[in-house]
């Protein structure tokens, strides 16, 4: 699944969360977070605390990967910075 907004994160912990016939308050438990977060996670809440999100995804088992784009050798600063990548004039 591709996650675009946290929205899509809370959608995969709920359906997760019910296919093991959890509650809110179970897993809150289970990932050592309080039951607030849980809900707020769940919702989509932009601001829910990293560190936070990341246990309970752990606990759940959720695995996550990134795809790193790479910029093409042959980009211009301004391609580079799109990229974030650093770059000198001097190279």
């Amino acid at each position: 699944m591709i996650i675009k907004e946290s929205k899509d994160i809370g959608k995969i912990i709920r359906q997760i969360r019910k296919s093991r016939n959890m509650t809110q308050a179970e897993l809150a438990v289970l990932c050592k977070v309080g039951v607030r977060f849980i809900g707020e996670l769940e919702y989509g809440k932009q601001t829910a605390m990293l560190g936070k999100t990341l246990q309970v995804i752990n606990k759940l088992g959720i695995t996550m990967q990134f795809i790193i784009p790479q910029a093409p050798k042959d980009s211009t600063p301004a391609i580079l910075a799109a990229y974030n990548v650093p770059w000198s004039v001097n190279k």
